[in-house]
């Protein structure tokens, strides 16, 4: 779709350069009946300089390409109108341009909003030195206590902060037989708990899901866009969609292992190798789960969480596959999540993490 929208914008450039040859009297076309004064001769070439301009900045990436290329479409559109007896036909590739224009745009406002909150939820972090100690972790059930030490946690500082980025693949019900290929970069705060979830989600080679799950001071909320433009949900001031994210903070813990050692979760020893965390934090409640295998490693982590879809508690399961180990720290980096319905077994997200800062 994009190198069709390349070929477009520039044919469409070089066709402008030809209404400056024409008004130079340096080409004649039949085609191009009009005549064409040497001042607007110019403004033909500078729109098709400024066409093709905004076709590298396309090509490249860039942002600005849509903002270099309004101003080209007005102007290349008031000259189609000066001329439209010969250039009417290139009214139709304004539009094209003009509408993935208006898609641009709409991806580069919510691109904008969401590293507002990203800039909003990570500010206050302080980046504590504090570094984990064993004493620090007395207290906590002993398969906790082997979790956090096998991670390689103890001895390092706690981090305030951290971000990923992982590739995801989707289904957004059982039944569907094609999985949805999606990019994710999350940001999580430990210090006071919160997160960022933002997802690009390809539907199908022309369709794509844009939006961000974002959990702070202690409350949730829900944005999604088809094409960056549609709202498709956007829930938030919602008790549930709250509740639901507290348990995705406390089931996600495994990715930030110090978050265990913080004054708002408490554990319970469950067996030899489980163990019960509940949070509290402003006034809302949630506990999570956490199984581990015979050597003391991470295994799964359990919790319940609303579904919108079903307007229902679902439990909900985070099971690791594999694990790296990132600044000294044992993490997983490949996790499948499922949903319990009755007694099946529903996996719907798959992560696989390739970028890890903390």
């Amino acid at each position: 779709m994009k190198i069709a929208l390349l070929i477009i914008i520039v044919i469409h450039g070089l066709i402008h350069l030809l209404g400056f040859l024409k008004g130079f009297n340096l080409l004649q076309l039949s085609e191009l009946s009009i005549s064409i004064s040497r001042g607007q001769a110019l403004v033909w070439m500078g729109t098709g300089i400024v066409l093709i301009i905004s076709s590298v900045l396309l090509l490249i990436n860039s942002d600005h390409w849509w903002k270099v290329g309004i101003a080209a479409v007005i102007v290349s559109q008031i000259l189609i109108v000066m001329t439209w007896g010969d250039a009417k036909a290139g009214a139709a590739a304004n539009i094209i341009i003009g509408a993935a224009i208006i898609f641009a745009y709409a991806d580069s406002s919510l691109n904008t909003a969401i590293e507002k909150e990203i800039v909003d939820l990570t500010r206050k972090s302080t980046g504590s030195t504090q570094v984990i100690s064993e004493d620090m972790m007395e207290d906590l059930p002993q398969s906790v206590q082997r979790w956090i030490s096998n991670s390689g946690a103890v001895g390092k500082e706690i981090h305030s902060t951290m971000d990923f980025k992982h590739y995801a693949k989707l289904k957004l019900k059982p039944d569907q037989k094609e999985w949805y290929n999606a990019k994710a970069h999350q940001y999580v705060t430990t210090e006071e708990p919160g997160f960022l979830w933002k997802i690009d989600m390809e539907m199908n080679p022309f369709i794509t899901v844009k939006g961000r799950d974002l959990y702070k001071n202690g409350k949730g909320s829900m944005q999604m866009k088809l094409a960056s433009l549609v709202s498709v949900a956007n829930v938030e001031n919602d008790d549930k969609i709250d509740q639901s994210t507290l348990q995705r903070y406390l089931l996600e813990m495994a990715w930030y292992p110090w978050a265990a050692l913080s004054p708002y979760i408490t554990w319970e020893e469950l067996g030899d190798h489980s163990a019960r965390a509940t949070m509290n934090y402003k006034g809302a409640t949630g506990t999570a789960d956490f199984f581990f295998n015979e050597d003391g490693d991470f295994f799964s982590s359990r919790a319940w969480r609303y579904d919108g879809s079903t307007d229902s508690y679902l439990e909900c399961i985070g099971k690791a596959n594999e694990f790296s180990v990132i600044n000294g720290v044992k993490i997983p980096t490949d996790i499948d999540v499922s949903y319990v319905l009755d007694d099946d077994i529903f996996t719907w997200y798959k992560v696989s993490i390739y970028d890890i800062k903390f």
